[in-house]
């Protein structure tokens, strides 16, 4: 569907391209240039990114209140809700599975998944309180 639908916009003349944005330099000029485009790019990250560290730091208090977090063991429910909150049309990740994939089967891919979820949440929890794993 989204295939189709920017096909529909490229024919209907609404699609606008937005790798091709036009860039300007400090005085604020266009770039046309790739290789000049490039640079300017570079420029400005390092401008933004290369800052010195602010002069005194952020005086962050601890938490008054202690928030009412469910770190129980999670359920197979939990699981399937979370498959089924997946936006499509996102990109799979380096095991090769992206959401369509977890989604288009919602009764035995969430059981068979579980498992090792639950090792996963046992591992973390485990691991921040310090508690060892049984």
């Amino acid at each position: 569907m989204k295939t189709v639908y920017q096909n529909t916009k490229k024919l209907k003349g609404d699609y606008n391209q937005h790798y091709d944005l036009p860039v300007r330099d400090e005085v604020g000029a266009y770039v046309t240039v790739e290789q000049e485009k490039l640079e300017r790019w570079k420029k400005h990250f390092e401008c933004i990114l290369n800052r010195p560290d602010p002069p005194v730091l952020a005086d962050i208090h601890e938490a008054v209140d202690d928030l009412d977090i469910n770190c129980d063991d999670i359920t197979v429910e939990e699981v399937k809700q979370v498959f089924h909150n997946l936006k499509n049309g996102k990109a799979p990740g380096d095991d090769g599975v992206c959401p369509e994939m977890l989604k288009a089967e919602d009764t035995e891919t969430p059981k068979l998944l579980f498992p090792i979820l639950q090792k996963i949440w046992d591992s973390e929890k485990h691991q921040k309180t310090g508690i060892p794993e049984s």
